[in-house]
């Protein structure tokens, strides 16, 4: 029964990061970029994480994936017939998953998973995703021209998304003091590189 409840949160969370990733890419949005704020930020998830980098990289074990879903989702919804139970996500999800296997079928030459999501998003993913990402220093430098160099930055509030973009900079070499009231925010972000402020006054010094 477990293993009925984590099939369901695998094919949905799978479903909703490459959502997630097509409407991102469509707002201009580079992809690594979108996989690094948010695999820090409450958005995350265990399936996000671990499965959007190979499909990123255009691993071709994703269309296995795409299968192996498509199985296990069929079978949490044959499951729950027999105990007559409502589950609209999992079923959209699931018609996801069968409509990018049935992309497979007919071209398996082009069948990065990413490839068939493109047909069905209109969002050409895997071209942006080889594009080389913005610089946030170039960035940060265009912003505040008067400024020769960025030496410090400070966030206040390290929460759902705060974290990752807090933590997104730090990954890109700034040095970031942050503030929050929520203690195991802060021990968090320390983890990851940053340094923690005492107060919102000290970290808008």
């Amino acid at each position: 029964k477990i293993k009925m409840v984590i099939e369901l949160l695998e094919g949905v969370h799978f479903v909703a990061s490459l959502e997630a990733l097509s409407l991102g890419a469509n707002a201009g949005i580079h992809p690594w970029i979108i996989y690094d704020i948010i695999s820090n930020a409450a958005g995350s998830s265990w399936v996000f994480k671990n499965y959007v980098p190979h499909l990123l990289r255009s691993d071709q074990r994703g269309c296995n994936l795409l299968a192996a879903l498509d199985k296990n989702l069929g079978i949490v919804l044959e499951m729950v017939k027999y105990v007559v139970f409502p589950l609209p996500l999992v079923t959209v999800a699931h018609q996801q998953i069968v409509s990018g296997c049935s992309h497979w079928l007919v071209d398996k030459k082009n069948a990065t998973l990413f490839k068939l999501w493109e047909k069905l998003s209109g969002v050409n993913i895997m071209d942006m995703a080889h594009e080389k990402t913005y610089s946030p220093a170039e960035l940060a430098t265009q912003l505040s021209p008067k400024f020769k160099n960025i030496n410090r930055i400070g966030f206040i509030g390290l929460g759902a998304m705060g974290m990752g973009m807090a933590t997104h900079l730090v990954k890109s070499n700034f040095n970031v003091t942050g503030y929050d009231i929520y203690k195991p925010a802060l021990s968090r972000f320390e983890n990851e590189g940053g340094i923690v402020g005492n107060s919102p006054a000290e970290v808008s010094k």
